[in-house]
């Protein structure tokens, strides 16, 4: 009896020590796949900087300016003042009647597509 107990217990020890094994295991290799994701999103955060630069550098009034007058011929660009703005109640909004006489749409077509996508099978399950 005693040498099963010992057999036994051997086993579950075997057992144990692999399963803690491979818990190592997967927590080396998540703490890897962590660090390089860690890294790879301070390079993108370092990508952003500098696009926010160049885009603030790009964006510099003076510098547009310059472009509307070089390209002016071409584009017919203009400087924007308060001019250009305007108060809403000059903006001629339908009236109920206008939106009223609009045709009925048909969203058959449209259920119809929505249907189908929510019984198509995700790319996530197979």
């Amino acid at each position: 009896m005693k040498r099963w107990m010992y057999i036994i217990g051997v086993i579950i020890c075997a057992v144990l020590a692999y399963w803690a094994y491979s818990i190592s295991s997967e927590t080396r290799a998540a703490s890897i796949e962590l660090r390089a994701l860690k890294s790879e999103i301070r390079k993108e955060h370092e990508r952003i900087s500098v696009l926010r630069s160049e885009w603030a550098y790009l964006n510099r009034p003076e510098r547009l300016r310059h472009l509307v007058e070089l390209n002016f011929d071409e584009l017919g660009l203009v400087q924007i003042t308060e001019q250009n703005y305007s108060e809403t109640s000059v903006v001629p909004f339908a009236s109920q009647e206008d939106l009223d006489e609009l045709p009925e749409i048909d969203h058959s077509a449209l259920e119809q597509i929505l249907a189908e996508i929510e019984t198509a099978p995700s790319e996530g399950t197979q």
